[in-house]
């Protein structure tokens, strides 16, 4: 009969009976360890004996162990970025969080906010929407999207996206043109339907000034930056909240 064994994260530990001197005849047990995780330095899986484990692979051991959340938990993350665009520049925005999303492990689709579906909202496990400011509020594709997911997705009965993660990031021409607003007012509807706000630090969502100064039009690299800061943090959050 096979020796009996527990697996603990990873690491296989076999007992193998014995007598401790002085112990009153106790079964005393004495391991082997086999590490189930391929070490950091040569990619093979070697054996070893408790005091080897012990004394040269302690290290590794907890190394490999602690990276484990990382590597299983935000794999399992779905985002749907959802925009839209008139220039193209709420578009760059867009795809820089779902850059910074992926860089954080999770997996990342675009599309512009017509053309997302039902289907892409139920698997998906956190929304960012954004807009370009329009006459100093949300553009009205996205109002429009914003409402249909409600009745005409059946959202808003059914709770669908209720405790799932959102973000939002807007873009305006001006300083003061409307970008807090048209932020603000896209976080409300989405937290309508029940959806947990993330926000970047000391911020309401990601944003982008894209007509002054005359010389530097468009989203600067800072700007895209900031997206990618915010789909990072959408990604973790949104695991956290699925875990």
């Amino acid at each position: 009969m096979p020796d009996p064994w527990v697996r603990v994260a990873g690491v296989r530990v076999t007992p193998r009976s014995g007598k401790h001197a002085g112990d009153g005849g106790r079964t005393r047990r004495s391991y082997r360890q086999e590490t189930a995780l391929h070490t950091i330095y040569d990619g093979h899986a070697p054996r070893h004996t408790a005091s080897g484990l012990m004394r040269n692979s302690r290290l590794t051991t907890f190394v490999l162990l602690g990276a484990l959340p990382l590597l299983t938990a935000s794999a399992e993350v779905r985002l749907m970025v959802a925009y839209h665009s008139q220039t193209g520049n709420t578009a760059q925005m867009a795809e820089a969080l779902a850059e910074g999303a992926r860089a954080a492990g999770a997996e990342a689709e675009v599309k512009e906010i017509g053309n997302v579906t039902q289907a892409d909202l139920e698997q998906s496990d956190a929304v960012a929407v954004g807009s370009p400011v329009h006459m100093g509020d949300v553009a009205v594709p996205v109002r429009k999207a914003l409402v249909d997911w409600a009745y005409g997705f059946g959202f808003w009965r059914s709770r669908g996206l209720s405790g799932k993660a959102c973000a939002v990031f807007a873009t305006g021409g001006a300083p003061s043109n409307g970008k807090e607003f048209t932020m603000l007012s896209i976080a409300l509807s989405l937290m309508q339907y029940g959806m947990v706000l993330v926000t970047p630090y000391g911020g309401l969502g990601a944003s982008a000034t894209t007509g002054v100064p005359e010389s530097e039009k468009g989203v600067g690299a800072h700007e895209l930056e900031e997206a990618r800061e915010l789909g990072g943090r959408l990604a973790e959050i949104a695991g956290r909240l699925k875990d």
